[in-house]
């Protein structure tokens, strides 16, 4: 999975950092079952709608929609440096896709 684009990027008042990326495939339950550091899991389908959860690492939320390409990323602007490296390793290309 590769990100194609960074849609958005958001400082907001809380002092946390919000980016809307565009993937090269959707984000599956397998795939977040297979990354490494992952907690608070929250998947919900129902009807052919849903939408999906997690934290990585302990530091970045990822939520979207299962099937969809597009999915949010949320960190604290503290742990820039540490959340980009993990973000680079789980989403290629995520650092060149920046703005």
């Amino acid at each position: 999975m590769q990100t194609i684009k960074v849609m958005e990027e958001h400082c907001c008042m809380d002092r946390g950092v919000r980016y809307r990326l565009l993937l090269s495939d959707p984000i599956t339950r397998e795939f977040v079952e297979s990354l490494p550091n992952v907690s608070n899991v929250f998947w919900l389908e129902k009807n052919n709608l849903g939408l999906y959860r997690f934290v990585l690492e302990g530091r970045i939320t990822v939520s979207g929609i299962p099937e969809k390409t597009e999915t949010n990323v949320l960190y604290a602007l503290h742990e820039t440096e540490k959340a980009e490296q993990a973000l680079e390793k789980v989403f290629p290309g995520f650092l060149q896709a920046k703005p």
